[in-house]
């Protein structure tokens, strides 16, 4: 079939002009988030680094909000992969099955201070490994504060875990091993459950995130010292991203960079209000012994290293030893 050359002319100047004249198509990405919409970190967090970028492209990048109700917490990394969500918030040890990297980000100091995540090379290489890897980058990388253990039954003893069952996951697997506990991996949801059963006789849990969690209405005990700083991330897909106008991307990566840094005030605050509403209804702190305590840090940080070198070593190793140079 002979094709009529004016005709082709004619569309391909249409699409030209189309392209070059009408403004950025509107975007709603779709996201998955492993937190509950309640908590603080999300509805003024991450839903405002919602809100920052909707606004900064004037209303033409949207979100659609979805929970842990749609895909369990530890089961959200491969539909991001997959491109079934464009946009994830989550704490990156959720998805070890996948890498150990994930784990590995709360292994090492710099991903706790913005400035240091880019000066240090970090951040460009997680955004390589996880784009190569994946298909997904990370657009912020934050601490949320310290870590603790809470109990149905004070320490005794030498104030070590003595065969206790302590909801866990893969960041904290270590250190509640090493302190002999057993740990018993499960979600944020099943470990008030479990505890309420009696099936847990505690959990190792964000400071930031304790009484939230109304952890003071089946637990008694807080344990002293924190220690260890965990994270949460927001991971997009890089292929959409790519899809996305230059001034959309850049909105985007803005949004996620103040992120990081307004997570900083944000959850010490945070942290020193959970404790203060725990104490207020009625749970009593129990301390590690001095010979135990100051061991809490070092524990926490080896035990992720070993349990993040479980899944993917080599590269593990790889981002460990570029921490380890700086």
């Amino acid at each position: 079939m002979r094709l009529n050359l004016s005709c082709v002319l004619a569309a391909a100047t249409a699409i030209a002009v189309a392209t070059f004249t009408n403004p950025a198509a509107a975007e709603t990405l779709r996201s998955i988030r492993a937190f509950p919409q309640n908590l603080k970190q999300v509805s003024e967090l991450y839903y405002g680094f919602q809100k920052a970028v909707t606004e900064a492209t004037g209303g033409e990048i949207t979100f659609q909000d979805n929970g842990p109700e749609t895909v369990p917490p530890f089961e959200q990394f491969e539909p991001l992969t997959q491109g079934v969500f464009d946009i994830m918030y989550t704490a990156p040890s959720y998805h070890q099955a996948q890498t150990g990297i994930g784990v590995g980000i709360s292994a090492i100091p710099e991903t706790s201070d913005p400035e240091l995540l880019t000066s240090s090379g970090i951040r460009q290489w997680l955004n390589d490994y996880y784009r190569e890897n994946f298909g997904v980058f990370p657009l912020a990388i934050f601490a949320i504060g310290e870590t603790t253990f809470v109990f149905r039954e004070p320490l005794t003893g030498d104030t070590r875990l003595e065969g206790r069952k302590i909801r866990s996951n893969a960041s904290y697997e270590g250190i509640v091993r090493a302190l002999g506990g057993a740990p018993v991996s499960m979600g944020h949801a099943d470990a008030y459950a479990a505890l309420q059963r009696g099936t847990l006789d505690g959990v190792v849990w964000p400071e930031i995130a304790t009484a939230e969690f109304k952890l003071y209405e089946v637990t008694s005990f807080l344990a002293k010292p924190t220690f260890g700083k965990s994270h949460n991330a927001v991971f997009m897909n890089a292929a959409k991203f790519d899809s996305l106008p230059k001034d959309q991307q850049d909105a985007i990566m803005k949004a996620g960079l103040d992120l990081e840094h307004r997570a900083v005030e944000f959850f010490a605050k945070q942290a020193a209000d959970e404790t203060r509403i725990m104490l207020e209804n009625g749970v009593q702190f129990t301390e590690f012994s001095p010979e135990v305590a100051p061991e809490l840090d070092k524990l926490y940080v080896a035990g992720q290293r070993e349990i993040a070198m479980r899944s993917r070593p080599d590269d593990v190793k790889a981002l460990l030893e570029l921490s380890d140079k700086n």
